[in-house]
């Protein structure tokens, strides 16, 4: 299995700086620290050029001040995936220290001057430039570069490849859905049109028979003053 399937447990040795541990912590398959029994799955050391620890081991140099690169580092061949990472050349800070000739093949160059250098024979993987530098651990890049490191020491790879599924496109089919009317509603509706509509004629018809009765009224009015007015010219006349 050539991913990290299972936790891994990592030791760290010398002053390693705090930015490094955090992206180590934001891994959940890693586990700083060693177990009861001694045991582990990779060292991180910090400061020092120690050979006699078993099993991977990742290098690093003291942190402190350093000269900045000139040129851009350029990823080799056996980067694996850290060959599509952009690191920037006032990224990278070169600590004063030895001439840096470790065994192995670099991977990292930059002007000539070997930054990562990978020996596979004995697990080793050796970091030339200071990996706590402040205009590098604040990058983005990062955790990518810390667990690009991890995966060259442990030739695993530490995210699971993808997964591909697939399945018989006969196996599904698609047809339209007939929707139904709204039957409930349209009678709803019809059933407030027939109240409206029947309420309306009633209050006509109310109407109608009042305008009648005045029509009436006013009609025996008229009559009843016809009656008394040549009653009225008689008495008149005599007097």
């Amino acid at each position: 299995d050539r991913s990290w399937s299972q936790p891994l447990d990592i030791a760290l040795s010398g002053r390693c700086g705090s930015a490094l541990q955090a992206a180590l912590g934001a891994h959940p398959a890693l586990r700083v620290g060693v177990q009861a029994n001694g045991s582990r799955d990779l060292t991180i050391v910090c400061g020092a050029l120690v050979t006699d620890i078993p099993g991977p081991v990742l290098l690093l140099p003291a942190s402190g001040t350093g000269t900045l690169l000139s040129s851009a580092p350029l990823w080799r061949s056996g980067s694996g995936s850290l060959r599509s990472l952009v690191l920037e050349p006032d990224w990278i800070s070169l600590p004063h220290s030895a001439p840096f000739e470790p065994p192995g093949a670099s991977i990292l160059v930059a002007g000539g001057i070997p930054l990562i250098t990978v020996s596979a024979a004995d697990l080793r993987v050796y970091v030339r430039f200071d990996l706590a530098a402040e205009a590098l651990v604040k990058q983005p890049e990062y955790p990518l570069l810390v667990l690009g490191l991890l995966e060259l020491v442990l030739d695993k790879h530490a995210l699971a490849g993808i997964t591909n599924a697939s399945r018989n496109p006969d196996s599904a089919g698609i047809r339209p859905y007939r929707i139904q009317p709204s039957v409930q509603r349209a009678q709803v509706v019809s059933d407030n049109a027939d109240y409206t509509i029947s309420l309306a004629t009633h209050l006509l018809l109310a109407i109608l028979v009042l305008v009648l009765l005045d029509l009436l009224l006013l009609w025996r009015g008229q009559l009843g003053r016809n009656r008394t007015a040549p009653t009225s010219a008689g008495l008149g006349s005599k007097l």
